[in-house]
């Protein structure tokens, strides 16, 4: 067996911090060497596996306090979640682990992640919202789209049909738009040359 060079204090240190939110294949990484290399000097040097077990394993058993998990809504509002994983000094595992085992932090993180402002689906959710809280339900009208697909009982010939139906219909709401567009820059040229 070869004999590697053994890891400083300060390297077990490094390890000790590293341990919180990298896997023992990243550690390797990070002192630049192959996960072969890095599995013999932990034979060779076995408080690197005491030190890295001891500091995953207090990650593994974490529970959320309440203001714990509104720090997390909080950071949520704003960050993606590999972001705020980072901030937590943990990894996706672990996070997701917690999430498993507190109903409460899954259901902060899923309140905040479809009611902030940068979520996609956002200003449709909120209509949708302000919409039933007018009418007291909520609205179930679905467009025909391209994007929707066609029911299973109809026949293939019928959903070609359809499908060349909505390709038309978009094409001429196409052309439509952009005969709007440039009526309104030829608007815009024309005031323009008045001015001047």
């Amino acid at each position: 067996m070869k004999i590697y060079k053994k890891f400083t204090e300060d390297q077990l240190n490094e390890v000790k911090e590293l341990a919180k939110t990298k896997t023992l294949g990243e550690i390797a990484g990070y002192f630049n060497m192959s996960k072969a290399t890095f599995v013999s000097l932990r034979k060779q040097q076995p408080e690197i596996d005491t030190i890295y077990y001891q500091n995953t394993k207090q990650k593994q058993g974490k529970l959320y306090t309440p203001e714990e998990i509104l720090k997390i809504g909080e950071l949520a509002k704003t960050l993606n979640l590999e972001t705020i994983i980072k901030k937590l000094g943990t990894t996706i595992a672990y996070l997701n682990r917690a999430r498993a085992n507190q109903p409460e932090l899954e259901e902060a993180l899923i309140w905040v992640m479809k009611n902030r402002p940068g979520n996609f689906n956002h200003p449709r959710q909120a209509e949708e919202k302000a919409l039933s809280k007018r009418t007291g339900r909520l609205r179930t009208e679905n467009k025909e789209s391209l994007f929707t697909r066609a029911p299973d009982d109809i026949s293939p010939e019928e959903a070609l049909a359809r499908f060349r139906r909505l390709k038309e219909e978009d094409r001429v709401r196409r052309q439509l738009q952009e005969l709007k567009e440039i009526s309104q820059w030829n608007k815009n040229n024309v005031a323009k040359t008045k001015k001047d």
